[in-house]
């Protein structure tokens, strides 16, 4: 008989005690790599609970769930308590109008002498990041309370919606929001004032709550020369010499490497409206056409797949024996390893730090 593989049912049930730590998987025993469980497996492998050795972040917050399997399944009971008679009456109610202002009409109610549970809404499964960023609205007369939520999960202005779409795609989400109000005025709209280097801002250390984004921020080098410069290129296809018409930013950002850190690389590309081809300005066709001194501003050493900086081919020309390319990489691994631990080892201080303080206001 040919064999059949797991139901839905039993999958959960092998997933909830995977998450939990009361099942490993074996030999065979895993889903093939275009199943759906593997992306399930994948989940609840990034769960913080699954990662996280201890209950609680550095800041003293409890860790979330974001697999839902470490949650509890909801057990639907059809045993509930008859509801309790209910008598129509009479009652003054309020209801919110456009404009915030409550008007009293009379509508129909209901007099309950008791609630089922079903009836009560419960806040304990609630966490602060279950709660929608916004003011809260004041119902009635009451007073408006104010939000839980902390200040850096709401913000007011979602500076990444600026960038474009392609960009988001290898860029971290802590560098969208700083290049998106550094680099943008509105969407897609950049500054009128464009330099090739780009800085994120510095870690502001009196913050309230620390976000581990803040530290570990990439710079960018935007290369843009027929706008900033006002350089006329040529179409290589056309016999003719036909100038390119700029088509604005192009809509990929490329990961360079550099001796300490990674950093973003941005252009523009044009496009001939002979030949209809298409044009990145860091194209070798086009940094050609450039002068020695435009052209030495770019630093970038590009092939199809990756990106380098002319710093890591400097210090290749001082090979000789017994320095080879792998030292050079055990080196700039070192070098990494070190710019990564300091940033590290700011953050965690500043954690500790908010933490201390935050300890000695609930004392008194």
């Amino acid at each position: 008989m040919p064999k059949l593989g797991l139901s839905n049912k039993e999958w959960y049930e092998r997933l909830r005690s995977y998450a939990k730590g009361n099942f490993v998987f074996g030999r065979g025993q895993r889903p093939s790599k275009i199943s759906k469980w593997t992306k399930e497996i994948e989940k609840i492998e990034k769960c913080p609970k699954m990662t996280a050795k201890a209950v609680r972040d550095p800041l003293g917050r409890k860790l979330n769930c974001t697999c839902g399997y470490h949650k509890e399944p909801t057990k639907h009971t059809s045993d509930q308590p008859t509801p309790p008679s209910v008598t129509p009456t009479t009652s003054k109610t309020s209801t919110l109008t456009k404009d915030n202002a409550s008007t009293v009409t009379s509508t129909p109610a209901s007099n309950v002498s008791s609630a089922t549970p079903s009836d009560v809404p419960s806040t304990s499964n609630y966490s602060f990041l279950d709660i929608p960023p916004g003011p809260s609205v004041a119902l009635g007369n009451q007073p408006a309370e104010k939000s839980n939520t902390p200040s850096f999960i709401k913000s007011a202005t979602d500076f990444s919606l600026r960038l474009p779409i392609g960009w988001k795609e290898n860029m971290a989400p802590g560098d969208q929001a700083w290049v998106g109000r550094a680099l943008f005025i509105a969407k897609h709209k950049l500054q009128t004032t464009l330099l090739n280097w780009w800085y994120p801002p510095q870690v502001k250390h009196e913050t309230k709550v620390a976000s581990s984004n803040q530290y570990f921020l990439r710079r960018l080098f935007l290369w843009m020369p027929r706008k900033m410069w006002g350089v006329d290129f040529i179409c290589p296809n056309c016999k003719q010499k036909r100038s390119l018409r700029s088509k604005g930013l192009y809509n990929r950002v490329r990961l360079v490497l550099d001796t300490q850190e990674y950093y973003y690389l941005a252009t523009e590309y044009m496009d001939c409206n002979a030949c209809k081809g298409t044009f990145i300005a860091w194209d070798s066709r086009m940094l050609n056409q450039l002068s020695d001194g435009v052209r030495a501003r770019f630093p970038v050493i590009l092939t199809r797949k990756y990106a380098c900086d002319k710093s890591i081919v400097t210090l290749l020309r001082a090979r000789t024996f017994g320095n080879s390319p792998s030292a050079l990489q055990s080196n700039i691994q070192e070098l990494y390893s070190q710019q990564w631990l300091q940033k590290t080892l700011s953050y965690l201080t500043d954690c500790h730090r908010q933490r201390k303080t935050l300890n000695r206001k609930f004392r008194y």
